[in-house]
């Protein structure tokens, strides 16, 4: 029975992988994977929604058959909240330690190829880059690049000056891996990955890690419960030079970083001193056969010199003994498919097993507990259990009669006044939310919305076809921003694109406007414009060529937009209202008086506009229809070969990818194939895929219909069509079709409104605000929170540096999403959050 289970869980060690990210230097384990199929994996969603665009990034280590394979495509869980998931992944790089987050619908699967590519160097500098985390700094800060080695030297100008300062040290991601409190020209406090203070200190100094680094004047980070180092500055820059020094020759007479150690019998602590006795219990918990000595750092409290003297002490002890072979096997065979069990029944109080792999030691763990039950009658997809799982062990399989009936998501958080429930309730996503005979088919009937006729998904496009497709436009849906509304087809690998390296040399500017522009959705990079130069149409008469219109400017186009639509003359944010400096050239056809195309007289400065953003790769064209055959007959342009203002075609009969309708508004968002050269210089050029959103609402002007045209804004990217819906939508939403000639109105919050608002988000505040124990109630901390008009934070500043600012953050965080504000002048609302006795209160700042 031993055997029969040891040979069981080896079976799943060999179908387990780790998710690592390629793109960051050094590269970055992100989560697990188990394979469901041949060459497909599951996995959680949050550990690779950043990816669904670039997924040649990735690569799934196989520890056990030491296999490597790159994943070609990931797909989401339909319902699964990226943009949740974008702003929990803004909000890590402020904590002392990761915090973990559950989602609804955590669950994704990622298919598989064997062949590994090379990662281009210009396409993982723009990944990195879209993937930055804001940066809170300011225009007196100092901030570059740290090479290798430079650590101290940066530590020691800091020092030099006198003055009290905090040091972060960031990777290419601005994810902070050290800080450095200094006070009066000594060092306070130290972080270093998972190490503190002292053996934080000498770690960083031994390990030398090149990054970049910021100093600031002002030290505003929360360091909890953090004491400051005693130790005079000068005596610990000594000491940790010493063991810099000695660790060479220490790590070889230990058999090197390689190096493996198993206990050969038991050990009695007592026969330690006082002071080495938390250094070997910890050692000692750490050697099971699979650990490199390397890592073992990882795993405890205590830096590389510790280690290794430590094990030195055991090893001439006689208490340990290195092992001579490693614990993978290295078949380079993958195990068998591990089933799903989306028919397999669960009870409350039946058995199940979760699975996992040690992140560090890459040990098989396993665990068993019971299954708890749905966590709501009308959600039978979110699932809860009674295995004790740490919040590190997000992504363990969760297994009912040897197949996969689910993937743990972390721990279950009871509702406020919830009673009954056990201590540890873990969180996990039915795995049948993913089968064909579901969630699947839910996928498909929303990514198709009503179109029956096209049920059957796209092929896809071959791989030449993006021979001349860049990818910063890819970049910014790849952050998760896009997930407003609709989704995303899977798309293959977009080809390279040249970019400067991260932050060059990471000057004081650089840092403020690459940190403004995390903070929008995106870095984008701005290209050529969408035309060419006028096109003849395919329903233009024979003869005629349409005209070039006059450009004018921004002003007279809100006009337009007024008269023409009801629209508000302000444009929404990060849009601006522009002409038509090209003829579009949809125009009547005499031949043809039935066309539904026959709509547009001339094109002129009372008929036409567009919505323009460089920065979101949007160009939305609306143009005056002459009836209102678009909304009566849309379906025309879902079946019409051709696109006739372009002369794209479409890819295929089924090309819709999505289409809907609302009280006001009709369109459907389609793929067609448009020539990289122009036809009439190379009529056998390759095509190239490009993502079309087409639309139409009736106009203010009666028996006509606006006609809306939106496409990318350069030829960069796909069209991010959801958001595309989203804008014509919101504009709809405070348009007046009835006004007279003159822009509606919006009214905005009285005074008292506003108060109100902030008020209730005390309140909220308060269900998620954890009073911590000890706090300096002599230093004060408070946050000044500023939420944009759709309630998402645009600014998080952080004052105080004990437990309760860091208590007030947490909530803050978790309060998210915020309930949409009242509308202001600036679309934007401060509130200044802070501590009166035990309530929260909030006020204007």
């Amino acid at each position: 029975m031993v055997k029969e289970l040891e040979k069981y869980i080896q079976d799943l060690a060999d179908i387990t992988a780790f998710i690592v990210d390629r793109a960051i230097v050094p590269e970055k384990t992100i989560g697990q994977a188990w394979l469901i199929s041949k060459g497909r994996a599951v996995t959680l969603a949050s550990s690779v929604f950043h990816y669904t665009e670039a997924p040649w990034a990735l690569a799934l280590k196989f520890p056990y058959p030491d296999l490597v394979l790159s994943v070609k495509s990931i797909t989401l869980h339909p319902d699964f909240n990226k943009r949740d998931a974008r702003s929990n992944y803004l909000s890590t790089g402020t904590y002392l330690k990761p915090i973990y987050s559950v989602f609804e619908n955590d669950i994704a699967t990622v298919t598989l190829e064997p062949e590994l590519l090379p990662l281009a160097p210009e396409k993982a500098a723009e990944l990195n880059r879209a993937m930055a985390l804001p940066l809170n700094i300011s225009p007196q800060d100092m901030s570059g690049v740290m090479r290798a080695h430079e650590a101290g030297s940066i530590i020691q100008q800091a020092l030099s000056t006198g003055q009290s300062s905090l040091i972060t040290m960031l990777d290419a991601r601005n994810y902070p891996f050290a800080r450095i409190s200094i006070k009066q020209g000594r060092i306070a406090k130290a972080i270093y990955k998972n190490l503190t203070n002292e053996l934080g200190l000498c770690e960083l100094i031994w390990q030398k890690p090149p990054g970049n680094f910021i100093v600031q004047s002002i030290d505003n980070f929360a360091w909890s419960n953090i004491t400051d180092i005693n130790i005079p500055t000068e005596q610990l820059g000594i000491e940790a030079n010493r063991r810099a020094q000695e660790l060479p020759k220490l790590i070889e007479s230990i058999g090197g970083p390689d190096a493996r150690y198993e206990r050969k019998q038991q050990i009695d602590i007592n026969k330690f001193g006082q002071g080495q006795r938390w250094m070997v219990e910890q050692v000692w918990s750490a050697l099971d056969g699979y650990l490199p000595f390397s890592q073992i750092t990882e795993r405890v409290s205590l830096d590389t010199y510790s280690v290794a003297k430590t094990l030195l002490e055991l090893k001439n002890q006689d208490l340990v003994v290195q092992s001579d072979s490693e614990p993978f096997h290295k078949s380079c065979a993958l195990g068998n498919p591990l089933i799903p069990g989306n028919d397999i029944e669960a009870n409350a109080g039946d058995n199940l097993t979760a699975f996992y792999l040690d992140p560090i030691s890459k040990a098989p763990c396993r665990e068993t507990g019971t299954f708890f039950g749905a966590k709501s009658i009308s959600n039978n997809t979110s699932l809860l259990h009674t295995i004790n799982l740490p919040n590190a062990k997000h992504g363990a399989l969760i297994i009912k009669e040897k197949r996969i009936i689910g993937v743990h998501n972390g721990p279950y958080q009871a509702k406020q006044g919830q009673t009954g429930m056990p201590d540890h309730l873990g969180h996990m996503t039915w795995i049948g939310s993913l089968s064909a005979n579901s969630v699947a088919k839910k996928l498909r009937t929303s990514e198709m919305a009503s179109a029956s006729s096209i049920a059957e998904e796209p092929e896809t496009i071959p791989q030449e076809m993006f021979a001349s497709q860049k990818t910063s436009g890819v970049m910014r849906r790849m952050t998760g921003e896009q997930s407003l509304s609709g989704t995303y087809p899977e798309m293959e690998p977009p080809a390279e694109e040249p970019a400067q390296d991260f932050l060059g040399r990471f000057s004081k500017n650089q840092v403020i406007a690459a940190s403004a522009l995390v903070l929008l959705i995106g870095i984008v990079m701005i290209a050529a414009s969408f035309f060419a130069g006028p096109k003849v149409p395919s329903n233009v008469p024979s003869g005629e060529k349409p005209q070039p219109v006059k450009k004018i400017d921004s002003k007279q186009a809100a006009k337009i937009a007024v008269n023409i639509a009801g629209f508000s003359r302000v444009p929404p944010k990060d849009f601006t209202y522009e002409l038509v400096t090209e003829d579009p050239g949809f125009r009547k056809d005499p031949a043809d008086p039935n066309n539904p195309n026959n709509g547009v007289d001339t094109i002129d400065e009372n008929n036409a506009f567009e919505l323009v953003s460089k920065q979101l790769n949007q160009r939305i064209l609306f143009l005056l229809w002459g009836n209102t055959a678009p909304i009566d007959n849309m379906e025309f342009f879902i079946r019409n070969k051709t696109l006739p203002v372009f002369n794209w075609e479409k890819t295929d009969a089924k090309n819709v990818m999505k289409k809907g309708k609302s009280d006001r508004m009709i369109w459907f968002a389609g793929r067609f194939l448009k020539p990289i050269i122009p036809p009439e210089e190379d009529p056998e050029a390759n095509l190239l895929e490009t993502i079309v959103y087409i639309g139409a609402f009736p106009s203010r002007k009666p028996g006509r219909c606006v006609f809306v045209l939106g496409r990318t804004y350069s030829d960069e990217g796909n069209l991010d069509f959801g958001l595309t819906n989203k804008i014509v939508e919101e504009l709809l939403a405070q348009s007046n079709p009835d006004m007279d000639g003159e822009e509606a109105q919006i009214e905005l919050a009285t005074a008292e409104e506003i108060t109100a608002y902030r008020q209730s988000i005390a309140k909220v505040l308060q269900e998620h605000f954890k009073l911590p124990k000890k706090y300096d109630k002599k230093n004060p901390a408070s946050i000044l929170l500023v939420l944009d008009n759709e309630g998402e934070p645009t600014k998080i500043e952080v004052k105080g540096t004990d437990a309760l600012a860091e208590a007030l953050q947490k909530s803050v965080l978790a309060t998210k999403p915020y309930a949409k504000p009242p509308v202001t002048k600036d679309k934007s609302i401060g509130m200044n959050i802070t501590l009166v006795q035990d309530k929260i209160v909030v006020e204007e700042p």
